[in-house]
């Protein structure tokens, strides 16, 4: 068996877990004393209440861990053939009150009678059957409900994700069958959940769901081929509530039920229990995220036999979980900030036996010089040149420095971040904000030319995961321009990386995303004519810094002057003819090729069946705005075009997209795309306003039809002497994509955002995503 590589590192084939000092294994032998173990761990000096189910009923097991945890008091599980263990436990943590869940504490029982004569009082809490012990236990939270989790409990790793999620929250979990009845109609009258998640097969249990959604609740069903897919998305939901994605409690769905006890101490934990697909290997979302946090990983332990999961699993987590950070080379950023007088200023470290430090713009001007390496930076422009020399003049190194500017639209832009760069390394440094220190997660992309000669994304990775304020990335690939997205989880300050106790109470439904650029090093990008020379600048070109794509594309926009070579630079820039003109193309595309409005019905509408491209059609809507300028930069005219693609209804058979067919289609109108133009603050803003609903109502309860959520985003292209920036927000479905560029074809990728939450119940989103990008 040979090794296995993720995310740049390299596993050993084979290790023994005696070796390993992050991970552990939890083989859930015996239940029993596990849960003892938890309680005499957890409640030390004892506790007033004490939760007592049957361990070997998985279903009360897992639906009282909720309101177990909810209390903060021990669940204990009992062997009601040997229950003495569980009744020395309720002695020792002083329990007056014995809660006892399930089918096995009728009043006859042995058991039951043990339990009550160790307790004062007791309550005794079953169902007519395995899925109705729920609403009972729903009694004992309060309402109203941030996010209710239900599940059909068909497979046991969908009840147990669902059961780690309500643990995590604090909040009831219901099971429901084919059918929602009265009670759990009440339940949900009493609980008023703001929320519902289900997880779970959700064909199978369409009439329930149906009804839950007819009652007015907000459901979203979590989408997923298994379990295994389901229980990401379900972690995924809970970065927003600060879920602690740097412990991993780790199970396969074979071993699901093993894993149940393990659900509380999860919970507590900040985290929940999650599912590999393999136990030979680590691979997959939870492989790449252990190995993106790296040494900022907390524990891992896996809750299986080594016949479910191996030994060679495990010493893969352990290596990904100790995976040094790479070391920071001198004369990078250190930092940067904005002063009260708006001027912008990076710090950098020293570079051994530098002297001197001098910073120059694209256009190889020096803009800065000093024998220390901090810069006041030129309020228009966002890309430098930073250089330290010797005692003699010599040069010792140089950096690219890539500026990411926030509140472009405020009369005091801020910076963002900075990506200084290297022919091997970038260290991206964000601004280090008191009220912000969400944990942070670095996507690296590369932009290409596709076989049609276009301009993409590709290869979209997840290179880290940290709770400082920069990252070193050493791995970028050579002769590849690359972007650089920083995405935020959690809420601002109550996090992961803040305290020890994160808020799960509040969802934090927008991620910010901040982007740059960084180029392939000046040695391996071939450039068509001298950057100083093409901007009409006398500065040699050794001191610029090495261009983008997208900056290398404006530069050769500017046509050569027909004035004579003796001309002076300002002679040569006014009888310069005038740019190309410069499109943007914002469009909204489904990526599918049909989608469901509702799981449990047969109506289905087309999607567009495609991946990204600005030149790909079908598409939902498109948006272009194009802008002409003078031959001094300065916009002298726009123009709009917007168009809204074609919908069709099918009907297909229920469950799939088998048997389909056409029923109608219908064209939306493109007034729900507004497109407007001011200023503000010296700078020209072109706002797009874009609210675009489908125009065939989708399907509801009863085949009732509700109003067709629209597609919404708001966008800003801010035009000003640093070029364009472009902000706002759009919903986290469908997909959207921002693209620009000079020539028909060779359009730039700016913005390539696919779902980030998907859609819900009659394709409502469920989330916001803003973005901020400098041009």
């Amino acid at each position: 068996m040979t090794g296995t590589t993720l995310a740049g590192i390299t596993f050993p084939a084979d290790a023994k877990a005696a070796a390993l000092t992050k991970v552990s294994r939890e083989a859930m032998a015996n239940p029993t004393t596990y849960s003892i173990q938890f309680s005499s761990a957890r409640w030390a000096t004892g506790a007033p209440k004490v939760f007592v189910v049957d361990s070997a009923d998985a279903i009360s097991s897992a639906v009282a861990t909720p309101a177990a945890a909810s209390q903060n008091v021990p669940l204990l599980l009992v062997d009601t053939s040997a229950p003495q263990p569980v009744l020395d436990e309720i002695r020792r943590l002083g329990a007056q009150e014995a809660i006892m869940v399930g089918p096995s504490f009728s009043p006859k029982s042995i058991v039951r009678q043990q339990i009550n004569s160790v307790t004062a009082t007791q309550q005794w809490i079953t169902g007519a059957g395995p899925l109705e012990i729920d609403v009972p236990l729903s009694t004992s939270f309060s309402a109203p409900v941030d996010e209710l989790y239900i599940t059909d409990g068909g497979q046991t790793a969908d009840l147990v994700t669902a059961a780690s999620a309500s643990a995590y929250q604090k909040s009831p979990l219901l099971t429901i069958g084919a059918t929602l009845d009265s009670f759990e109609e009440s339940a949900l009258a009493r609980l008023k959940p703001k929320r519902i998640v289900f997880v779970g097969n959700a064909p199978a249990v369409s009439a329930a769901l149906s009804k839950v959604e007819a009652l007015g609740y907000p459901t979203i069903s979590v989408e997923g081929t298994g379990p295994v897919e389901r229980n990401q998305n379900v972690v995924d939901i809970l970065r927003g509530k600060n879920i602690d994605t740097r412990k991993f409690r780790i199970s396969v769905p074979q071993a699901a039920t093993a894993a149940i006890p393990a659900i509380y101490e999860g919970a507590v934990s900040g985290t929940i229990i999650r599912f590999a697909s393999s136990g030979s290997a680590l691979s997959g979302p939870i492989g790449v995220e252990a190995s993106s946090w790296g040494s900022e990983g907390k524990d891992g332990r896996v809750i299986a036999t080594s016949s479910a999961i191996g030994d060679s699993f495990m010493s893969q987590l352990e290596s990904a979980l100790t995976k040094a950070r790479p070391s920071k080379p001198g004369f990078q950023v250190l930092g940067s900030s904005t002063g009260a007088d708006g001027v912008r200023s990076v710090e950098m470290s020293p570079y051994v036996g530098a002297s001197l430090y001098r910073i120059f713009d694209l256009s190889g001007a020096k803009v800065g010089e000093s024998t220390t390496p901090s810069f006041k930076l030129p309020a228009t422009e966002t890309t430098f040149s930073a250089k330290a020399y010797g005692s003699t003049g010599t040069l010792l190194a140089t950096r690219d420095l890539r500026i990411v500017i926030e509140d472009q639209d405020q009369a005091k832009p801020t910076i963002a971040a900075v990506i200084s760069s290297d022919a091997q390394i970038s260290v991206v440094n964000w601004k280090k904000q008191v009220t912000d220190t969400r944990p942070r997660t670095i996507v690296r992309s590369e932009v290409v030319r596709t076989p049609e000669g276009t301009l993409t994304f590709q290869g979209a990775t997840r290179i880290g995961m940290t709770c400082n304020s920069e990252y070193v990335d050493n791995s970028r690939p050579a002769g590849k321009e690359v972007i650089y997205e920083v995405l935020q989880d959690g809420t601002e300050s109550t996090n992961i990386c803040a305290t020890a106790n994160p808020d799960r109470g509040n969802r934090e439904t927008e991620i910010k995303l901040t982007s740059a650029r960084v180029p392939a090093s000046a040695t391996q990008l071939s450039l068509t004519k001298p950057f100083a020379a093409s901007l009409g600048q006398a500065s040699p070109e050794s001191n610029s810094p090495t261009p983008t794509i997208a900056e290398q594309a404006l530069i050769d926009s500017r046509q050569q002057s027909s004035a004579g070579a003796g001309a002076t630079p300002m002679a040569r820039n006014v009888a310069a003819a005038s740019p190309l003109p410069w499109t943007f193309r914002y469009q909204t595309f489904i990526r599918d090729r049909y989608i469901r409005p509702a799981d449990w019905d047969t109506q289905v509408f087309d999607g567009n069946d495609r991946m990204f491209g600005a030149w790909r059609e079908p598409y939902k809507t498109r948006a272009d705005v194009t802008y002409y300028f003078d031959q001094n930069w300065r916009i002298v005219n726009r123009t709009y075009n917007k168009s809204v693609g074609v919908t069709k209804e099918y009907h297909c058979s229920q469950g799939s997209f088998n048997d389909c067919r056409f029923v109608k289609q219908a064209q939306a109108s493109a007034d729900g795309i507004r497109m407007r133009e001011y200023n503000l603050w010296g700078a020209q803003i072109t706002n797009i306003d874009h609210d675009v609903a489908l125009p065939i109502k989708p399907h509801g309860f009863g085949w009732g039809l509700i109003e067709a959520p629209g597609i919404s985003y708001a966008a800003n292209y801010r035009y000003g002497v640093g070029g364009f920036h472009l902000s706002g927000w759009h919903d986290g479905a469908p997909d959207h994509e921002i693209w620009g560029g000079y020539v028909p074809g060779e359009y730039i990728p700016f913005m390539l955002d696919a779902r980030n939450c998907d859609f819900g119940r009659g394709l409502a989103g469920f989330c916001n995503v803003r973005f901020d990008i400098k041009v």
